[in-house]
């Protein structure tokens, strides 16, 4: 079995990310100087990684062609944080396989993906902090730094 991240963004300018932006500058956070959001879906799967791939990102449940780009892996700059609910259930894998009829799936994690571009020292550190006091809601969700 083998795992894959996709990402998906918007084309335009992503007014949460935005507002999420000023809001933590205006919490004290003058060391952020930019922050990027994307839906995060982690898949397992058996078969060929590029027919995977192609056809996961051609879902349009997924991904809509007209105002989302598809990324696969993780950014490759900044701290990268996933937030995940901690209740997942199985309804997306469910209709990717039987109404789909993209099969090879066997596990899907899905969640909001925040890219951070941290100055200084500890940048991982802080994105965790800001994470946890704006981004997330520990009640409920779970997050990681993905490496």
């Amino acid at each position: 079995m083998a795992t894959v991240t996709m990402l998906v963004s918007l084309k335009i300018p992503d007014a949460t990310a935005l507002t999420a932006l000023r809001t933590l500058h205006e919490m004290g956070y003058k060391e952020l100087k930019g922050l990027q959001r994307a839906t995060y879906y982690e898949f397992e799967y058996f078969g060929d990684e590029k027919k995977f791939k192609d056809a996961i990102s051609k879902v349009d449940i997924l991904v809509n062609a007209n105002k989302h780009l598809v990324a696969f892996g993780k950014p490759k700059q900044g701290v990268s944080i996933a937030v995940t609910d901690n209740e997942q259930g199985d309804g997306l894998k469910k209709t990717l396989k039987e109404r789909l009829g993209i099969t090879q799936v066997q596990s899907v994690t899905q969640g909001t993906l925040w890219t951070f571009d941290v100055s200084g020292k500890k940048q991982e550190d802080l994105a965790k902090k800001m994470t946890e006091e704006l981004l997330a809601n520990v009640h409920y969700q779970s997050y990681r730094v993905v490496e």
